[in-house]
């Protein structure tokens, strides 16, 4: 009855589903492929090999990765995170993207949690959520070797001074679009 007054639609090209398609038609849904590592910079997942700016500049993250492109349905998606069952769908593809980069199991998960500022213009902040269901999924186990990855939905910087005084073993950061 929902689906009569409120017709369910893809998230990117906004064409009706039909079925039991969830989120994506089926032109998009093959579009949302996750990034492939080969040929990035495994410490700025940078398009290219060797990575000058890393060396020129290194950075604090031992590995770095995305999800998706930052167009496509992958946009779409990262656009659609207040929606509680994209936060799911976001969550089960960072399991997928983690095991498939063959990252360590991290001993802890954080966000940079929007500012006041940031809360007023964007609204809710999708990330503490996600940090939330991720944790659960994996089921963390405390070590005394930390390996901590962040979490961010939409590329923000991060407070790096804050997560050294932690003493990582390994900083690892997984955004959602790059």
């Amino acid at each position: 009855m929902r689906d009569f007054f409120f017709p369910r639609s893809c998230l990117h090209c906004k064409e009706p589903l039909t079925g039991k398609e969830n989120f994506f038609c089926p032109v998009c849904r093959e579009l949302l492929q996750l990034l492939s590592p080969k040929n990035r910079c495994p410490r700025c997942f940078r398009p290219h090999l060797p990575c000058t700016s890393c060396r020129k500049k290194p950075t604090i993250w031992t590995r770095r990765a995305a999800l998706f492109d930052a167009a496509g349905p992958g946009k779409s998606l990262q656009l659609a995170l207040h929606e509680p069952a994209v936060q799911k769908l976001v969550v089960s593809f960072m399991i997928l993207q983690i095991e498939k980069l063959q990252w360590p199991q991290p001993n802890e998960i954080l966000c940079q949690p929007y500012t006041f500022l940031q809360r007023v213009a964007k609204g809710a902040d999708p990330d503490p959520e996600i940090v939330k269901q991720l944790r659960k999924k994996l089921r963390l186990k405390k070590s005394l070797d930390t390996t901590i990855l962040v979490v961010t939905s939409d590329g923000r910087e991060v407070d790096e001074d804050k997560l050294l005084r932690r003493f990582p073993k390994e900083l690892l950061r997984l955004d959602i679009t790059r």
